[in-house]
């Protein structure tokens, strides 16, 4: 056997010459595992930063065909390889805990003046899947106000935007864009 003192804790140890292949050197099994999970963690220290998995899904938004939410569009080089630079940039424009990124022009990609945050529940009124904006939902709450909007209305306003009975309905009764 031979006494090896790992350089971070100090500790002596008495190991076969097999076990110090083994543990990569003179430190102890211990210290080593934790140096190896340090390692794969992360090499900017941003892992557990609130705003990291929203960086991540940005980068994989914009880069990987198979993720679900993926679009060509492109990013910041500010903010595509240093997530520090996001997250200064996201804490001054304004995040807080509950608020999501947001693109103010969806045919744009992720650059600072294209991008805001806030909150979830109005960010899905901003997608490329929904079918009306604030004008016609504007315009059917007015309607709705002054007692014109029935069920013959409702259809001349979904033919009129050509949009769903439903989503004018919806709209009337406080169930979407209230």
């Amino acid at each position: 056997m031979i006494d090896v003192t790992c350089p971070d804790c100090g500790v002596i140890r008495h190991l076969w010459p097999y076990e110090i292949k083994k543990y990569k050197g003179s430190w102890c099994k211990h210290c080593g595992q934790s140096r190896r999970a340090k390692a794969q963690m992360t090499k900017h220290g941003a892992r557990f930063h609130p705003l990291y998995n929203t960086w991540k899904n940005v980068r994989r938004r914009i880069s990987d065909p198979r993720f679900k939410d993926y679009t060509n569009l492109d990013i910041d080089p500010a903010w595509q390889n240093d997530v520090w630079n996001f997250i200064r940039w996201a804490e001054n424009a304004g995040w807080k805990p509950g608020l999501s990124i947001e693109r103010r022009d969806n045919k744009r990609g992720y650059w600072p003046d294209n991008c805001c945050f806030i909150p979830l529940g109005d960010q899905a009124r901003h997608t490329s899947r929904n079918t009306i904006d604030w004008d016609i939902a504007k315009e059917v709450h007015e309607r709705v106000a002054t007692g014109e909007i029935r069920n013959h209305v409702a259809k001349s306003v979904a033919q009129k935007y050509g949009i769903s009975y439903w989503t004018v309905s919806a709209v009337a009764y406080g169930r979407a864009w209230v």
